[in-house]
């Protein structure tokens, strides 16, 4: 698949796995060499409650194939990390670089930060990360 295929793919597949979804979803993936640690947060309900959920396999699968086709086209620089948001139809992909992080931070710290980027102040629902 092309990289432009993979962004599709990935933003069908992340609405396609956020149940009841009602607003913007993001998904965040940190990449390296055979790892994928990815998450999505999703608008649900009427009040647009902000949701966590792992990312099923065949989402997963696609963001480290998509990884390995950007490393591929020569000029394309390595990123580390990945925010994909779906917003009104739209995509906005924005991606981390590893000179970018802050040394001996990891996910659990990058991740509030991300969520409050792209919903505001907002409380998370964790409490059914596996759907």
């Amino acid at each position: 698949m092309s990289i432009e295929e993979l962004y599709q793919t990935i933003g069908h597949l992340a609405m396609a796995s956020a149940p009841a979804m009602n607003g913007k979803v993001l998904v965040y993936a940190e990449v390296e060499e055979g790892v994928v640690e990815s998450g999505m947060f999703y608008e649900q309900g009427a009040n647009r409650k902000v949701v966590f959920r792992f990312c099923p396999n065949e989402l997963e699968n696609a963001l480290y194939e998509l990884w390995e086709r950007w490393q591929e086209v020569p000029g394309n620089r390595p990123w580390f990390g990945m925010a994909y948001l779906v917003r009104d139809g739209r995509m906005q992909i924005d991606l981390t670089y590893p000179d970018e992080l802050i040394e001996n931070e990891g996910t659990p710290q990058r991740r509030p930060r991300l969520v409050k980027k792209y919903f505001g102040e907002v409380e998370v629902d964790f409490s059914k990360p596996n759907g």
